[in-house]
């Protein structure tokens, strides 16, 4: 029994001693730096407003003539007979759905292209990590650690390849 303890301390230090021989290159990326500062990001946030622009300016129009509608009403509605002011109020109900409505459809539509472009975003920043990875023999490459040194920091380095793969395309 003693010499199998032996054996399995032996064998336990053994493998110690040569994954310490072994020096691993370790690297750390901030993420959410990379997502922030890449140009594919302000190209996607580009791509977004010149998509959605024209549903804006429809939103904006709903809403400026809900707003003169509404200004109608508290002008008018203390001078208005009954019945002209139940349809102007009705009118304003049903502007005030439809803007609503509208904004509702314009922020979830919004929403799911804002999230189709992280993802594609997302992916592409994991697919130049690894590239990187391979490219720079790394062992191991954490993203978004608690704490770091600079040294193994290599954000701004593939912050510079995202730079160059974006002024390729």
């Amino acid at each position: 029994m003693k010499l199998i303890k032996l054996v399995v301390l032996l064998s336990i230090s053994g493998l110690f001693s040569v994954l310490n021989a072994q020096a691993l290159k370790v690297g750390v990326v901030n993420v959410s730096q990379l997502l922030e500062q890449v140009p594919q990001a302000q190209a996607a946030t580009v791509t977004l407003q010149n998509e959605f622009a024209e549903n804006q300016r429809v939103l904006i129009a709903l809403q400026s003539e809900l707003q003169q509608l509404q200004a109608r009403y508290e002008t008018d509605a203390p001078v208005m007979a009954q019945a002209a002011r139940t349809t102007l109020e009705r009118q304003l109900t049903q502007a005030q759905r439809d803007f609503e409505r509208e904004q509702a459809i314009f922020s979830e539509d919004l929403n799911i292209r804002r999230n189709e472009e992280l993802t594609q975003l997302q992916t592409m920043i994991f697919e130049q990590i690894q590239l990187f990875a391979a490219s720079g023999n790394f062992d191991l490459i954490v993203a978004d650690a608690l704490y770091y040194s600079d040294v193994i920091d290599i954000t701004d380095e593939l912050l510079d390849a995202m730079q160059e793969l974006f002024a390729s395309n």
